[in-house]
């Protein structure tokens, strides 16, 4: 499972990431710095520094992530998981700090182990989608 990276004046490849081991659902530039991160259903985000062509730092999750941001800033990253909980990392430190138990809230999140069928389709919503306000006061999540 890897990450692509693109020149968009030559068309040509510039980098491959690889070393997740579930697909990745979402990848996210740091507006800031050369980094991205991409975000997989092995429930990781790999950050990685897109001019040394190297990992930095991988961030474990409590469950599948199925989306991520970074802040405006560049300073935090937000992780949704499977869990229906928001991961808030350092992004520079590589360390958490918060979690929104965003289940708690909504009807979002399920457990690993719960099986989806229609009739528990309801139940089931999860985040697959969230980006950071621009002064990077709140999130949005859907």
């Amino acid at each position: 499972f890897e990450v692509y990276t693109w020149s968009l004046q030559t068309g040509k490849i510039l980098e491959v990431f690889g070393g997740h081991e579930g697909p990745i659902s979402e990848v996210a530039y740091n507006p800031t710095k050369a980094v991205i991160a991409s975000a997989s259903w092995d429930g990781t985000v790999k950050l990685w520094d897109i001019y040394k062509s190297e990992l930095i730092e991988t961030l474990e999750m409590p469950a599948d992530v199925l989306a991520v941001a970074f802040s405006p800033n560049g300073e935090k990253i937000c992780c949704a998981c499977l869990n229906g909980t928001l991961q808030i990392w350092d992004a520079e430190l590589g360390e958490l700090d918060l979690i929104i138990e965003a289940y708690k809230d909504t009807v979002a999140g399920r457990h690993s182990d719960d099986k989806t069928k229609a009739t528990a389709e309801s139940r089931s919503k999860r985040f697959t989608s969230l980006a950071y306000s621009t002064d990077g006061s709140g999130i949005i999540v859907s």
